[in-house]
């Protein structure tokens, strides 16, 4: 539990358990490793309109002062 000042106590919503946290764990896991893998493919995918299309697209999502004209 966690106490806080004045004796007020919050008890945990669930009891432990090992299995729970298991699963919990492994979901984390798969969640952590999409995000990054979706922030490399969106990464890529600016490399590419930028390096390849050369259509501005990068360009056009950076601040104004960065861009050079």
């Amino acid at each position: 539990p966690i106490q806080f000042l004045g004796g007020f106590e919050v008890r945990p919503l669930l009891a432990p358990s090992h299995a729970l946290g298991t699963a919990i764990a492994t979901i984390h896991t798969w969640l952590g490793d999409t995000i990054v893998w979706l922030a490399g493919l969106h990464a890529a995918a600016a490399i590419y309109h930028h390096a390849v299309l050369q259509d501005g697209v990068l360009a056009s999502m950076l601040p104004r002062w960065l861009v050079s004209r």
